[in-house]
């Protein structure tokens, strides 16, 4: 079993180039998975695929109790799972800064489309030392310091 994350966006944007040996932007969505890209509510859409090929080598975590939050000494996280987390996060202010709108979601396989949660993902408030995916959530960011 695997976490699979996809982005949509409105930008027209090659996003591979934020591709690194840790994050890869992928146009192609089939993974062999009947993922719930129908919660995506942007014309462009990508797979966001890490080291490990899935999205397992990013900052996941099943669990909602401590939001967002940096690395614990208590539950040690890879440093490539957190710098491919923070080169994320960087791809996606960027967009937000030219006024695009994003979304993502982070999917364990095979959980229902119905049982995705969605939020909000404020980047002035959640920064990207804090920024980590919650299971089966669906984000859409915004930067509240940029609007008008």
């Amino acid at each position: 079993m695997c976490y699979y994350v996809y982005l949509s966006t409105d930008a027209d944007t090659d996003l591979t180039v934020h591709n690194s040996p840790l994050l890869a932007f992928d146009r192609n969505l089939d993974r062999g998975e009947k993922a719930p890209l129908d919660v995506l509510r942007f014309v462009h859409k990508w797979y966001v695929g890490s080291a490990a090929g899935c999205s397992c080598a990013l900052r996941q975590f099943c669990s909602t109790d401590m939001g967002f939050h940096v690395p614990q000494d208590w539950s040690p996280e890879d440093p490539d799972d957190i710098e491919a987390t923070r080169q994320f996060y960087d791809a996606v202010a960027e967009l937000i800064g030219r006024s695009k709108q994003v979304d993502c979601v982070s999917w364990w396989v095979h959980t229902p489309a119905d049982k995705i949660v969605s939020m909000n993902v404020d980047l002035a408030t959640v920064s990207k030392e804090t920024f980590l995916f919650l299971e089966n959530h669906r984000y859409v960011f915004c930067d509240s310091r940029n609007l008008t």
